[in-house]
């Protein structure tokens, strides 16, 4: 089992201020800390969440500031210009927090990377055609025996989805396990930009993927050192290639 860490050592957490002019934004309300709990869908907020403002194809987050609020959220993420039409000031908004940011996704993913320099964990990231999910989750189950392992609870392998997954990590979190999905060219290096390069050519990260193609099983390469924890992926791969 991966040993404790004292307390002290657990300082990853920043405040909204400093999240605010890490992404550029202007903090309104309440210093609080950042929450480790971020949505992106206002019916899944729990007490005490964030919730960051999404503008997609078929909606916009914006709409559900509202209920995201109603359902808990503390801290919102939201664009400048939307924020303008409310009343943040008001009595419905007291003991709620807002950033207002120029693009929520952008600075959604600076808030991930500066908590992942804080935690600073081992990464291993996992991409391909197909498999992905259940390769994610065969190396997170491989790694937990001897590491303090985070991996996403479902298929978050979009630049939200990374980012999302990185802020939900434990302070003492020793090994990150990410899946990385593309749908454009160069989607992977902006998902991957967050984490020091450094960590896919040192001895702290692994790069995993998978490839599939005629129906033959999928086989996976690790791309680099893994370090100290390469012999439990390497045997994680054998296993699979076996099946």
């Amino acid at each position: 089992m991966p040993p404790e860490r004292k307390e002290g050592d657990l300082m990853a957490l920043f405040c909204a201020s400093e999240g605010a002019a890490l992404c550029g934004g202007r903090l309104y309300g309440p210093d609080i800390k950042i929450s480790r709990g971020w949505k992106c869908d206002s019916r899944e907020i729990n007490p005490g969440d964030g919730f960051v403002a999404l503008k997609g194809a078929a909606t916009d987050g914006h709409l559900y500031l509202h209920q995201a609020i109603e359902r808990g959220a503390k801290l919102l993420l939201a664009e400048a210009a939307e924020l303008e039409r409310l009343n943040i000031r008001g009595e419905a908004y007291s003991g709620v927090s807002f950033i207002a940011v120029e693009d929520t996704q952008r600075a959604l993913a600076s808030l991930a990377e500066e908590y992942l320099r804080r935690v600073s964990p081992r990464v291993a990231a996992i991409t391909g055609s197909v498999g992905k999910t259940t390769t994610r989750e065969l190396t997170a189950a491989a790694l937990k025996n001897r590491f303090r392992v985070h991996s996403a609870i479902r298929s978050f392998n979009t630049l939200v989805g990374c980012s999302l997954t990185i802020l939900a990590m434990a302070e003492d979190t020793e090994v990150l396990v990410l899946e990385l999905g593309t749908n454009h060219f160069g989607e992977i290096e902006e998902m991957v930009s967050p984490v020091p390069t450094s960590s896919f050519s040192a001895d702290d990260a692994a790069v995993l993927f998978c490839h599939a193609a005629d129906g033959r099983p999928i086989t996976s390469t690790v791309c680099g050192n893994a370090g100290d924890w390469d012999d439990e992926i390497d045997h994680m791969i054998e296993a699979a290639k076996e099946k």
